[in-house]
């Protein structure tokens, strides 16, 4: 019986071609080429690719997982684009990474609050996976590089690639009979890894949409659209929500207190929170309050760590809970999820023997 929840990460390359080798034992044709040209019939479906070598793909759906060139959802079909530059800062990231020489793996990631903008740094087996994610408006390459070796003094650093982003996302990301997946779709920015999430939610609700993909059923791409819609609200709200920093000690931090706007719902979250009210689980999901990407327990752990709670006030929130019906059934939960999590403690193994423990089952 499973207890807790846990995460793993993958490194990217050697986990693309294990999923290669799979799909080609499945019998999935792997054809290595450049977009030349996207066929359509009257009504505008997609009825063929065309590449540069000449072979045309028959086609009877698309998926458009071309990534930041978006050449299908974007380029052909030229779906309305929902701009967060304004909301967000960032623009450009710097990928790098660090030899881990330590026998430890640490089970967490790191996200790192700096002078330019904040750092990932997720650890694998022989290394950590990092990035620098800043506003290219502000500052340059090459004081970013000088940053990181100054944030990791003496490591032995090597570079990645570097690349740029556009915060923001298509207003549909499913057109005739081509959705698109990914960065594709969209981005907002590396923060909590929100793309490849989105990636999972929206492929989860495509397989609730196949009278749309198999019948072309209007009314089901629309819903869908709304749904992945709402899905990047909720995501831009819990990003911004990190960014709201009591910091405005240099230029980057005073360009986000003085040029970003908060969006509205976030708003209007933060002002309900100031009660507290919301903090009864059953009325903050009366209200709508909360989104399903993003519930109640996220948003107390992101304001608590940034300080926005006034202590005092939460006090006689919780309190005042003991006059109400649910306070008991509330107060026991608590209890039994505390110790649940002390005896998880007693049978966890540490990260690195997780990893050994998977290596010997296979």
């Amino acid at each position: 019986q499973q207890q807790g929840e846990y995460a793993v990460h993958f490194d990217a390359t050697l986990l693309a071609k294990y999923l290669k080798q799979i799909g080609i034992e499945r019998k999935i044709n792997f054809i290595d080429g450049i977009v030349e040209d996207i066929q359509t019939d009257e009504n505008s479906y997609i009825t063929g690719i065309k590449l540069q070598n000449g072979l045309l793909i028959k086609t009877d759906f698309v998926f458009d997982c071309t990534g930041f060139k978006r050449l299908v959802i974007g380029k052909h079909y030229q779906s309305k684009w929902i701009d967060y530059s304004e909301i967000i800062p960032n623009n450009r990231a710097i990928a790098f990474f660090i030899k881990n020489t330590s026998k430890q793996i640490p089970p967490y990631t790191e996200s790192i609050a700096t002078d330019y903008g904040w750092v990932w740094k997720i650890p694998i087996q022989d290394r950590f996976g990092c990035g620098f994610v800043f506003n290219s408006n502000l500052t340059s390459d090459d004081l970013i590089k000088q940053e990181i070796l100054k944030l990791f003094p003496g490591e032995d650093i090597e570079f990645g690639k570097t690349f740029n982003f556009d915060a923001g996302c298509y207003e549909k990301v499913w057109i005739k009979n081509c959705v698109a997946v990914g960065l594709a779709s969209g981005f907002i920015e590396p923060l909590e890894a929100t793309s490849l999430m989105l990636s999972v939610i929206t492929l989860t609700h495509l397989s609730f949409s196949l009278p749309g993909l198999l019948y072309r059923k209007q009314s089901y791409i629309d819903k869908y659209n709304e749904i992945v819609s709402q899905r990047n609200k909720d995501i831009l709200d819990f990003i911004y929500l990190h960014y709201l920093t009591k910091r405005k000690d240099n230029n980057y931090w005073i360009h986000f207190n003085n040029r970003t706007n908060i969006p509205d719902k976030l708003k209007s979250t933060l002002d309900q929170l100031e009660s507290f009210s919301s903090f009864n689980d059953y009325y903050s999901r009366t209200i709508g309050l909360f989104p399903d990407t993003f519930g109640l327990d996220s948003y107390i752990a992101v304001l608590s760590g940034l300080g926005l709670f006034n202590n005092e006030d939460l006090k006689i929130h919780f309190n005042s809970l003991k006059y109400l019906n649910t306070f008991d059934r509330e107060i026991t939960y608590g209890e039994e999820l505390k110790q649940a999590n002390l005896d998880l403690c007693k049978v966890s193994m540490k990260h690195t023997e997780f990893i050994e423990s998977i290596k010997n089952e296979n």
